[in-house]
């Protein structure tokens, strides 16, 4: 199949799905894109808007502000073939229809950023084959514009399943992207860019920076410090602050909070509370890779305790425990919204379906 035509059938599928099945989908989607630490690192993102059926990006932008990200939306200039990230102010209102009736930066609220500036930049297509391979809508906008990013940027694509395709051929010039997020897994593509980048499949991104997590406790220290420097003076960091501590150190030690709350000025008890109200932070210690497994109704209908129970036999441990050498945290989840999927098992951002105990305790051997 050509490209063309396969540009077409994906399409034509994408257009069967339902108001409420996007909207679905996208929640799901987003969600997970809001769990992953390459998000969470991001400080200043670029993300398109979404048009017809694509994945939505409306809530994905809007939680991106409010944790205090700085987010761009790209301006299509046609003249000169380029996009040009604007920084948003107020989301919709900075923006108006523009190229193809896509909303786009206002005249008088264009805010532009330079493409070095981005840390992570949301990319729309119409497929995606596992290998990050893509295929655009055919102006090649991103595939320009994505070389001007620097070699730490992230480069991530919103899907539906049904875009995700056995192979792509890509061109001299397609630029591959790094993560794929459907709404049922993440994809990490093994695509790599620049000698700072290191990109495993089911293993994360490696930025070759102070926030990939160190090991000695001084390296931990340090990358904390500088943490602190990047957020100084930013209003509303306590959140983001808390992230990239456990993201450094695995979870919130008591040390680690105090050092924030004298950072901030604020209050210890303060900063605890923040740390128990949401159940994203952990103040013990977790393990490398966290298993959970889903309960909802599909999923216990299947058989999700066989499932549990042969999971907790392998691993030795029970519920919300970790495993001594902290190779495993296991956990149990009310839904993970792969319901056609149950009984489903995600093993950090990997998404294990229609599994069988025996088939759920070795799946684990995989993860080290």
């Amino acid at each position: 199949m050509s490209k063309s035509e396969l540009r077409r059938e994906v399409l034509k599928a994408r257009s069967r799905l339902s108001p409420l099945e996007v909207a679905q989908k996208s929640e799901l989607i987003t969600r997970r894109v809001l769990s992953l630490g390459e998000f969470r690192r991001a400080r200043t993102i670029m993300a398109y808007v979404d048009f017809r059926n694509e994945v939505k990006t409306g809530e994905l932008i809007r939680a991106s502000m409010a944790m205090g990200k700085r987010v761009a939306v790209p301006l299509t200039d046609l003249q000169h073939k380029r996009l040009i990230p604007s920084l948003l102010q107020d989301f919709p209102g900075d923006l108006a229809p523009g190229a193809w009736g896509i909303l786009e930066p206002r005249p008088g609220s264009l805010r532009p950023l330079e493409p070095e500036e981005l840390d992570l930049v949301i990319v729309p297509g119409v497929a995606f084959d596992e290998k990050g391979n893509r295929l655009g809508y055919g102006g090649g906008f991103y595939d320009r514009f994505l070389p001007q990013t620097r070699p730490g940027t992230v480069w991530l694509a919103l899907a539906f399943e049904l875009q995700i395709c056995p192979e792509i051929s890509p061109g001299p010039h397609d630029c591959p992207v790094h993560l794929i997020v459907t709404e049922e897994r993440v994809i990490y593509t093994g695509a790599t860019r620049g000698p700072t980048a290191s990109f495993e499949p089911g293993g994360g991104i490696s930025l070759g920076c102070q926030h990939c997590a160190p090991h000695d406790e001084e390296s931990k220290r340090k990358a904390l410090e500088g943490v602190f420097a990047q957020y100084r003076g930013t209003k509303g960091a306590l959140i983001p602050l808390l992230q990239e501590a456990q993201e450094i150190y695995g979870y919130l030690p008591k040390e680690v909070m105090e050092m924030i709350a004298a950072e901030l000025r604020i209050p210890l008890s303060k900063v605890f509370g923040v740390a128990t109200f949401y159940a994203q932070f952990h103040l013990k210690p977790r393990g490398r890779n966290i298993v959970r497994i889903c309960q909802g109704t599909a999923c216990h209908v299947r058989g999700a305790s066989r499932v549990f129970e042969a999971v907790s036999a392998k691993l030795g441990v029970g519920r919300n425990e970790t495993t001594p050498d902290l190779r495993y945290t296991l956990e149990t989840v009310a839904c993970l919204g792969a319901c056609g999927l149950a009984p489903v098992m995600m093993v950090n951002d990997d998404t294990h379906g229609r599994l069988t105990p025996e088939r759920a305790a070795s799946v684990l051997e995989q993860y080290e």
